[in-house]
């Protein structure tokens, strides 16, 4: 009798993409910071001055995994894709579906500055 073992059906990964120049320019203070591999903690962005911390409402989320600014493509398809993948050239199925506002990094993610589809680390 084979013994099922439970599977996280859905998994969740972020890639926080690495700060512009001009989003530098333009923040006094950097507002997502990761906690730890799954959880990340966001600050909303100073837009004035004059506003009270209080105001300032801090969020925590957490995700199957979280992958920093610095992370290069080998490393973050060794640690999301490369098991899916494995599993769909042995007749998984599974789907892919990336998310995130315009200019957010979601080619970047998958197809890197170049035409290569991996930059090296």
């Amino acid at each position: 009798v084979p013994v099922l073992v439970p599977m996280e059906h859905v998994k969740v990964f972020l890639r926080v993409k690495p700060v512009t120049s001009g989003e530098r320019k333009s923040e006094s203070k950097e507002y997502i910071s990761l906690e730890n591999s799954q959880t990340i903690i966001v600050k909303p962005p100073m837009s004035n001055q004059s506003e009270k911390a209080v105001d300032q409402k801090i969020h925590q989320f957490t995700f199957s995994q979280v992958f920093g600014p610095e992370t290069c493509q080998e490393e973050f398809f060794d640690g999301s894709m490369r098991q899916v993948v494995r599993e769909f050239l042995e007749g998984s199925n599974h789907l892919i579906f990336t998310f995130g506002t315009t200019n957010s990094g979601k080619t970047y993610t998958f197809q890197g500055m170049s035409r290569n589809v991996f930059s090296l680390c």
